[in-house]
């Protein structure tokens, strides 16, 4: 926030690195990193920077999304504008399911 109390927009390249790479890392804690170690060895390492490489298109798409429309719901507010507010509900709620699906 600025010292006016308003919320500033805008993200760089290296917050939105920096975002990946959380993301990369913090998902090691549920994946029981050590028993993949043992079994993949030094190239688990080598998976974590190629998981990386889509991620950081990713939070690139997602910036630029942001920086486009800036509203909250924004990705809702994009499907929506393109193929109608259906197309928009029924995505969102396929990520929804789909996030539940992953963590699980």
């Amino acid at each position: 926030m600025t010292e006016d109390g308003k919320l500033q927009r805008g993200i760089t390249l290296p917050m939105a690195v920096f975002i990946v790479v959380g993301v990369v890392i913090g998902s090691s804690i549920w994946l029981l990193p050590t028993e993949a170690l043992a079994e993949a060895g030094p190239g688990m390492f080598l998976s974590y920077i190629l998981a990386m490489i889509p991620g950081i298109f990713m939070a690139l798409i997602c910036a630029y999304l942001g920086a486009t429309v800036p509203t909250a719901g924004g990705s809702y507010v994009v499907i929506s504008r393109m193929l109608g507010p259906l197309a928009g509900a029924l995505t969102l709620s396929l990520v929804i399911v789909g996030a539940g699906g992953a963590l699980a």
